[in-house]
């Protein structure tokens, strides 16, 4: 079991997702890879999820069952129900999982088995287009959003922070697209494609960073952080719609 890097704190509910899933499994686990915030330095133990892929050989309704069966324990070390795949598929979704797939191979950890993500090749015009389409869905998503939220102030917090989270794989994935760097800490991806794309992304930054925050905001800060995100997702989907890949 490779546990390398791991939080501490991560460690033993790793260590008991493996051992259930060996154990019910068997031969037909093929790997189990950690991905997302818990190998990054944005990982809060008290409040971040522990995401997972799990490859199987065979793909069979049993497998759902084993899952549920243990979701609930799982749930209590704030596991979350692993993303389940085969190789045949992962191969097979490099296009329509792109930014997904790129984001995966960038940062990952497996912890048993072989690495299914390591061969992988991705094409820039999959990833452009991936990308436009979802900052053009999340300008759709955050429009509606706030007609739903009355304008209260939590809401439009719970939207935005939501916003910041989804698209943070989708702005490592312009940087990509860009031939630039892609830090580790989602503090700097921010700035750095700010820089890129000649835009401020600054709110959004904001919102990510006090994604866990439990103070009331206030309508004035929110109005205007919500204002300034939509701004800034235009842009991005701008730049990616004309990027000439």
């Amino acid at each position: 079991m490779n546990l390398n890097g791991l939080p501490d704190q991560a460690r033993q509910a790793v260590t008991l997702l493996v051992e259930a899933l060996s154990g019910r499994l068997g031969e037909n686990l093929l790997s189990l890879t950690l991905v997302g915030s818990v190998l990054s330095e944005d990982y809060c133990p008290k409040r971040s999820d522990i995401n997972s892929v799990l490859v199987v050989g065979e793909n069979t309704p049993e497998i759902l069952d084993i899952l549920a069966e243990i979701g609930p324990k799982m749930g209590r070390q704030r596991l979350s129900a692993p993303l389940l795949m085969w190789p045949d598929y992962i191969r097979r979704s490099c296009d329509v999982f792109a930014v997904e797939w790129l984001d995966y191979q960038w940062r990952h950890l497996t912890v048993v088995g072989d690495d299914p993500f390591a061969e992988l090749r991705f094409e820039k015009r999959d990833v452009r287009v991936q990308c436009e389409r979802e900052y053009k869905s999340a300008l759709v998503r955050l429009r509606q959003g706030y007609i739903r939220s009355a304008r209260k102030p939590a809401l439009i917090a719970e939207l935005l922070a939501a916003a910041a989270r989804e698209l943070a794989p989708y702005l490592r994935a312009t940087l990509w697209l860009a031939d630039g760097e892609r830090p580790a800490a989602a503090a700097e991806t921010f700035e750095r494609l700010g820089g890129v794309v000649n835009v401020s992304l600054e709110a959004l930054a904001r919102r990510y960073a006090g994604r866990y925050e439990i103070k009331r905001p206030s309508a004035e800060a929110m109005q205007t952080d919500f204002g300034q995100v939509c701004k800034a997702v235009e842009s991005l989907a701008d730049y990616v719609d004309k990027l000439e890949v």
